[in-house]
């Protein structure tokens, strides 16, 4: 009965340790193939000439603090990246909140012109400061 006990607590101890744990690496994946690849492509890639490929964008190097800002209100307007001109409208996400924004962030940085082995480390606090800085901007 002992064994029983042990096992049973440990399931339950397990299972709230999944509940409180912060999200794993792999929920930056799932965010972006939520909320982005349908236009940005399953692997980054773009869609033609509608939507911009994340691949090499220099956002993730010259832009990287303005992104907490375009994803959370959009983007509209033409940009001009290396591969084409886009005027397709990004819709903002605001049901996404700091901590879901820097997975996202982590998880395609990857794509970046520097290559995947300068990946941000860019974290929720800091997420939440642009945030509040791109809201004021905006009043």
């Amino acid at each position: 009965m002992k064994i029983r006990h042990l096992i049973l607590l440990l399931i339950g101890v397990g299972m709230l340790f999944a509940v409180f744990t912060p999200a794993a690496a792999d929920d930056g994946e799932q965010l972006y193939q939520t909320h982005c690849s349908g236009c940005h492509g399953m692997d980054g890639q773009g869609f033609r000439r509608l939507y911009p490929t994340l691949h090499g964008s220099p956002y993730f190097d010259q832009k990287l603090m303005q992104l907490p800002c375009i994803i959370q209100n959009g983007l509209t307007g033409t940009i001009r990246l290396q591969n084409g001109t886009y005027n397709q409208t990004m819709p903002g996400n605001r049901s996404l909140n700091a901590e879901q924004i820097a997975l996202l962030l982590r998880y395609t940085s990857r794509f970046s012109t520097s290559g995947p082995a300068e990946v941000t480390t860019i974290t929720p606090e800091q997420v939440e400061y642009q945030l509040k800085q791109c809201a004021r901007n905006t009043k």
